[in-house]
């Protein structure tokens, strides 16, 4: 279970995740107008991150090819929980 992101990025605001569902919702201003949306909240950079910190490949256009983030590190804490079943079957 992944249960921490974070990253050496001042603007980056680590992420704690707890056991079950997590949902990652971005958080609307109530003076905000209909035109102040959230589609710039990193929702879908998370998904990345995460993708990225299991070991997947970094193609071209992936968002850590990017400049600004040469000198940026990201972390997790991830926990591995092995739970043994046993069991036996009688004919």
């Amino acid at each position: 279970m992944i249960y921490r992101i974070d990253s050496t990025r001042p603007a980056f605001k680590i992420l704690k995740f707890q056991p079950g569902l997590n949902v990652l919702l971005a958080r609307k201003e109530t003076k905000a107008s209909d035109k102040q949306t959230r589609n710039r909240a990193d929702k879908t950079s998370v998904i990345e991150i995460v993708h990225f910190l299991t070991d997947a490949d970094v193609g071209n256009a992936s968002l850590f090819r990017e400049k600004s983030l040469v000198d940026v590190t990201f972390a997790h804490g991830i926990r591995f929980e092995w739970t043994e079943n046993s069991g036996r079957t009688e004919l």
